[in-house]
């Protein structure tokens, strides 16, 4: 399907979904490159970064919408989406928590990747027949060391889980 992008083997634009259950986040190795990813995939052209998360988490993952709360990571846009509500023909799009840029693959192939965190009240993860059946919930302690995805993968994973642990906190 097409999908968001820049010119050819330039920058398609993605969504990646940092989902954290119990202290812990989900990661899926990856069907093509030799690292493990949250779940995440590539923006189609009627779709917005929350519409391509929420679709790419049900493929990859099993994880309906209805398990998952996305986490709104900024306090002026809570406030703003808050004091908005009412306005039901509104196509505000939740700011993600990071933007990210990386090359995909050993291709002359980029990704401008919106990351978004949000919490699950399942950890049954179901992935469709597709997509890769090897996934696992991490804790912050067994992602340090953890050499099977990249540097930047580690730290928003680490850090969905330090800001939901705070939040939590907050909470009480």
């Amino acid at each position: 399907m097409p999908h968001i992008h820049t010119e050819d083997n330039q920058y398609d634009y993605t969504a990646s979904g940092h989902i954290v259950n119990q202290g812990r986040v989900l990661l899926i190795r990856h069907k093509k490159l030799p690292i493990w990813t949250p779940p995440s995939g590539h923006i189609e052209l009627h779709q917005t970064p929350t519409d391509a998360l929420f679709m790419e988490i049900e493929e990859e993952a099993g994880i309906s919408s209805d398990s998952l709360t996305l986490i709104e990571t900024h306090a002026e846009s809570k406030e703003f989406r808050r004091k908005t509500s009412a306005d039901k023909e509104s196509h505000r799009v939740a700011i993600p928590f990071d933007i990210d840029s990386h090359q995909y693959g050993d291709l002359p192939h980029y990704h401008i990747d919106f990351g978004y965190i949000l919490t699950s009240t399942t950890d049954r993860v179901n992935p469709g027949k597709d997509e890769s059946q090897e996934y696992k919930w991490f804790t912050a302690e067994e992602l340090d060391g953890f050499t099977e995805t990249t540097p930047i993968i580690l730290d928003r994973c680490k850090y969905a889980i330090s800001y939901v642990s705070s939040e939590n906190k907050a909470a009480l």
